[in-house]
């Protein structure tokens, strides 16, 4: 333990160390294809509703109420993932004034990317971690999942409903250290 700090503060540093780097990961394939955070956490939960029992896609105002954002700054991602190609608006048959939003196959091709590149990454950090840090690192975290998920009260079950980040559920967007993805209309996302 470093002289003057706590074992909190340690793992506090150490695990905003760690965030810092996986988030890097992810980064380097979002600047390459010109897509920010907040984009790929809209696609994300897209993609995922889709894919849910329903399989319809969520309205602006589901991404709102899912992401903790304006339906005015969901808008604006919105548009800029159609631009890109990257999800489609198509109305309800049943009620025309409903519009969904769906992923397209080069949208979710680009997530499947993305988290396999990530999960390789990964892989390779693991693979380079002496046996011994491995194994306890492994304890770690699932020790502190479990604490995390009880503290949420969902009983223990860690959540990964963004197609490869543990969040808690709403794509990701629970701080504001990813660039601003926690409310706010400014619609520069």
């Amino acid at each position: 333990m470093a002289e003057g700090k706590g074992l909190e503060e340690e793992l506090l540093e150490a695990f905003a160390r760690a965030f810092a780097a996986v988030h890097r990961m992810r980064m380097d394939r979002l600047l390459a294809e010109k897509l920010t955070m907040p984009q790929l956490k809209v696609l994300a939960v897209i993609a995922r509703a889709a894919s849910a029992a329903s399989g319809r896609g969520p309205t602006v105002g589901d991404l709102a109420r899912r992401l903790h954002l304006s339906a005015p700054t969901v808008t604006g991602i919105v548009d800029r993932l159609n631009a890109a190609g990257l999800v489609e608006r198509t109305r309800l048959a049943a009620d025309r004034r409903v519009v969904e939003v769906v992923a397209t196959e080069a949208g979710r091709r680009l997530l499947a990317d993305v988290f396999a590149a990530r999960e390789e990454r990964l892989r390779r950090a693991i693979a380079r971690m002496d046996e011994d840090d491995a194994q306890a690192l492994l304890r770690g975290l699932r020790a502190f999942a479990e604490t995390v998920s009880a503290d949420n009260g969902n009983g223990g079950a860690a959540d990964n409903r963004d197609g490869g980040t543990a969040d808690n559920g709403n794509g990701g967007a629970a701080d504001n250290r990813d660039g601003g993805t926690n409310g706010g209309s400014n619609g520069t996302a």
